[in-house]
């Protein structure tokens, strides 16, 4: 029996350190170019179904109404100037905030906004039994493309009043053709609605276009909280095992 419960704290142990123990994908979170039940749009101009564009160069422009955001899938090349740009693929496809082409369809059409805000909405998991924690830890990670960049290499991590609770720093400045990653960690709380933004600078009468793709998006309990749920359970499976001990009988 000894040896049966030094085994089970050493697996609890392992697993303290390994990692935090359970992740949930967060509702709603996905790369741009897809439908909200997460089809990939092969129509081009169709409507991205999770992400939209705000006209304007702060978050406050994010009280206005939505400008829309439609899926690039020109025959040619989408933007004339520049002339060379990431091809989409499966995982993730440009978008813009105009539906309409030149050039029998295989262009993008030049734009009015100096700037626009790109941004989507997801929800955090309810918390159930176990681990019943007041917030989770969001954990999100992806790699931008933008036309002419992303204001400040900054994105913004907003509540539902817009109000930013986490702002980061892209690895990189993103363009047409290089990519810029993006990776944070944060506390949310369960059952909320949140929006991630991206401010994307734009010169009046020139083409718009952002693609962003997810790598991982999903909730977990803090890495310390996890532990200690693993120590306490640790430490219930050790006295469990003491009572046990106590009551058999002596030789």
């Amino acid at each position: 029996m000894a040896l049966k419960a030094k085994w089970i704290l050493a697996g609890l142990a392992a697993s303290t350190m390994a990692g935090w123990g359970i992740t949930i994908p967060v509702t709603g979170a996905y790369s741009t170019g897809f439908s909200s039940t997460g089809a990939l749009l092969t129509t081009n101009a169709a409507a991205d179904g999770n992400w939209t564009f705000y006209a304007g160069s702060n978050l406050n422009a994010l009280s206005g109404s939505p400008v829309g955001a439609w899926v690039v899938r020109t025959p040619g090349k989408p933007f004339q100037n520049p002339t060379t740009w990431t091809a989409n693929d499966a995982a993730s496809q440009w978008i813009s905030p105009t539906s309409a082409r030149t050039g029998n369809g295989n262009h993008l059409a030049t734009v009015a906004g100096t700037s626009y805000i790109a941004v989507t909405s997801f929800s955090i998991p309810s918390m159930h039994d176990p681990p019943n924690l007041p917030q989770w830890w969001l954990v999100m990670s992806g790699t931008v493309w933008a036309d002419q960049g992303v204001a400040g290499n900054a994105f913004y991590l907003l509540d539902s009043g817009n109000t930013p609770v986490y702002t980061g720093t892209l690895t990189g400045t993103p363009s047409s053709t290089v990519s810029a990653g993006f990776q944070f960690s944060t506390w949310v709380d369960p059952g909320a609605t949140y929006r991630l933004a991206f401010i994307l600078p734009n010169t009046a009468g020139t083409i718009a276009g952002f693609r962003l793709q997810l790598s991982e998006a999903y909730v977990t309990p803090e890495p310390g909280a996890w532990a200690l749920m693993l120590s306490v359970g640790a430490g219930l499976a050790f006295a469990s095992w003491r009572r046990r001990k106590a009551k058999q009988p002596q030789a």
